[in-house]
């Protein structure tokens, strides 16, 4: 069965449902660190990815003023 972790939100809701299964003994300690572990990694993807898309837009916006700048330098 695939669990859909697109978003932080999933991967914090993922990330309880593991504590709370190793916590009452429905989970293997080493397997819940195991999966944490990887969600650990998932978390840094997904707030890699959303940086970039700041990023991205940052650089659109800086792009479309410098162009705005050097139109009004012309006229």
């Amino acid at each position: 069965m695939a669990i859909r972790l697109k978003h932080l939100s999933d991967a914090r809701r993922f990330l309880a449902r593991i504590a709370n299964e190793v916590y009452n003994g429905t989970l293997e300690r080493d397997k819940g660190a195991t999966l944490a572990h990887i969600m650990g990694q998932l978390i840094k993807a997904i707030h890699l990815e959303q940086f970039e898309s700041r990023l991205e837009t940052l650089e659109e916006v800086i792009e479309r003023q410098e162009k705005d700048v050097r139109s009004m330098e012309l006229n």
